[in-house]
Parts: C-alpha cells; sequence; structure tokens
C-alpha cells in the first residue's frame, strides 16, 4: 500500500545484527546449560553403567537445539508482533503488502526466503537496495514490507457529543441520531472473519470483556474496554478507551475521531470495516 513507509536496507541491516547478536548470546547459555546437563548425567550414573557421551553426540545434540532456538526466534517474533527485539529497537515491522499483520503461512515463507538468500551468499538481502518497493527475496516470496512503525500521533476532531461511561446506564438517541443511516462493522480476520455487528444503540462497546457489544476474546492485544462508537447528530464516533496498545482508523492512532463508510479500525492485531447503510 502506498501509505506505508517501506525501510531500506541499513535499517534492516542494523536490526538484523542486533538479532544475531541476542542469537548468539542465548545459543553460548544454551550450549553451557547442555554440556552441563551432560556432565551433571554423567556424573550420576554408576560406574557399572557409565556412559562416556562422544563430542559428535553432544555437538549434535547442541547443533539440534540452537536450529530449534534461532526457527523458534524469528517465527514467534514475527507472527505475534511482527517485529523481532531488534526490529523494536529500530522501529521497523513486517506488515503483509495489504498493511495488515502476517500469520505463520508468511512467516515461514519468510524463513525459507532468509535460508534461500543464504544460499545465493547474501544477494536476496542485497535486492533490497535497488527494489523499487525496498524487498528482499523474503519479502517476495512472502508478499510482506519492512514499514516504519508509525509514532502514536492523537486525532481529536470537534468535540462530539461524550457518550455514557462503560456499563452505565444508556441514554436515548436525539432524533437526528435516529435519522442517521444504519451502521455496522464487520470483522476481517480470523477466527471471526465476517462477523457483522450492527450498531443499532446510542454507544457500543468494543474490547475483550465479553460483556462488551463487540467482544473480541482471541486478540490478547485487545483491551478488556478498548473503544467505543456511539451516533451524533454529525455522524458516528470512535473514541479509545484508554486501551494499552491503542486504536487505529486507517492506520492512524487516535483518540477520538469521525468515522466514514469504509473506514478500517484496527485494535489490537483485529481488523474491522466500518460500514454505513443505506
Amino acid at each position: 500500500m502506498n501509505d506505508l513507509e517501506k525501510v531500506g536496507f541499513l535499517p534492516r541491516l542494523a536490526a538484523y545484527l542486533i538479532d544475531i547478536f541476542i542469537l548468539a548470546v542465548a545459543a553460548f547459555l544454551l550450549g553451557l546449560i547442555v554440556g552441563l546437563g551432560v556432565l551433571i548425567s554423567a556424573l550420576s550414573i554408576s560406574r557399572r553403567t557409565l556412559y562416556y557421551a562422544s563430542n559428535s553426540d553432544v555437538e549434535v545434540l547442541a547443533q539440534a537445539l540452537a536450529f530449534i532456538l534461532v526457527v523458534t526466534y524469528w517465527l514467534f517474533f514475527w507472527t505475534k508482533w511482527g517485529q523481532t527485539p531488534g526490529k523494536m529497537v529500530m522501529g521497523i515491522k513486517i506488515v503483509s503488502t495489504d498493511g495488515s499483520p502476517i500469520g505463520l503461512p508468511k512467516a515461514v515463507a519468510r524463513l525459507f526466503g532468509y535460508w534461500l538468500s543464504g544460499l545465493a551468499l547474501g544477494l536476496g538481502h542485497l535486492w533490497i537496495i535497488w527494489d523499487a518497493n525496498k524487498q528482499g527475496w523474503q519479502d517476495k516470496i512472502a508478499g510482506t514490507y519492512v514499514v516504519k512503525v508509525r509514532p502514536a500521533a492523537a486525532i481529536v476532531p470537534s468535540q462530539p457529543t461524550v457518550p455514557p461511561s462503560y456499563g452505565g446506564p444508556q441514554v436515548a438517541p436525539s432524533p437526528a441520531v435516529s435519522r442517521q443511516p444504519w451502521a455496522q462493522l464487520v470483522i476481517m480476520t480470523e477466527p471471526q472473519q465476517g462477523t457483522r455487528y450492527p450498531i443499532g444503540r446510542p454507544q457500543i462497546a468494543l474490547g475483550r470483556d465479553p460483556r462488551c457489544d463487540v467482544s473480541i476474546r482471541d486478540d490478547i492485544y485487545v483491551s478488556p474496554l478498548h473503544a467505543r462508537i456511539w451516533g451524533t447528530p454529525q455522524g458516528y464516533v470512535i473514541e479509545d478507551a484508554g486501551s494499552l496498545n491503542g486504536t487505529y482508523v486507517n492506520r492512524q492512532r487516535i483518540t477520538r475521531q469521525f468515522l466514514r463508510h469504509g473506514d478500517e479500525i484496527w485494535l489490537g492485531y483485529t481488523w474491522l470495516i466500518f460500514q454505513l447503510m443505506p
């Protein structure tokens, strides 16, 4: 998407070197643990049954654990946050080409791209330098971009009517609000993809709490009460309810904002579309 600020080779290289350093430290500690474990096991066995593990056996075990560590590191951080610790430090993250978070299939494809780039002596990584979309081979294969994480910038339009507090009494809509077109929210991400929530009340609550009108229980990055939507004579308004990870409309973090037909709303990793129905 054109509104994504794609990141070039040098910031990505810096993030990669940070990750390699973290993995090297983790692998060193893992090697110490394996060596200590082998030593303790050997000392705990009786002399008649004493088995001395050969150096090759220990090396195979260490290499297998190191491989599992590396694969788990990349896949875990990519699928959970779209960022490894190195990318977090550099303020960049991985997204799909449509701007949505990547899932496990794309993460696996990206890891395969890393391996392929390594076989080609790093050519796949250098590809970022001259590619129009700043994509390496891993990005081409998985359908991803590496983009700059935008700072939280609150967008506060003209002050609309303040809604009632969460769990409090609901107020009757004014005649102007009642004449608004009927609206709905459509969830676009699994496991609730395609679920529609009509906005038929003066205010609806969105969050992980089951008491919310739009309850998103499968996304741990959604706060118990994450956001509210309510109607005013000028239109529908969305407001962040003090969530931990913020509310985003069309990829901009907001505090309070009027909604338009087709607006994209992100709560954590959950993507919703706001629709006005005639």
